[in-house]
């Protein structure tokens, strides 16, 4: 996923989390994290084998564009 309008970062400067500590900020459960992830709602900023962080910016961004897409796709008929 590209940002728009933020400075470089790198993963020394990003505040990653655990899928843990995002699913407490979302009130769902990590393996609802996790299946997210999979399904390409939401972006990991890094994947390496079974381990996943998130950017909790991110993934909000990713949420609230596929609600939108969503509302979208009811509203179209679909």
């Amino acid at each position: 996923m590209e940002r728009h309008n933020a400075p470089a970062q790198t993963l020394e400067t990003l505040e990653l989390e655990t899928p843990r500590e995002i699913a407490r900020a979302l009130k769902c459960t990590p393996q609802h994290v996790n299946a997210l992830h999979r399904r390409g709602i939401i972006p990991a900023v890094v994947a390496i084998g079974r381990l996943v962080r998130f950017d909790r910016r991110e993934v909000i961004e990713a949420l609230a564009a596929h609600s939108s897409r969503e509302a979208a796709a009811v509203g179209a008929g679909r």
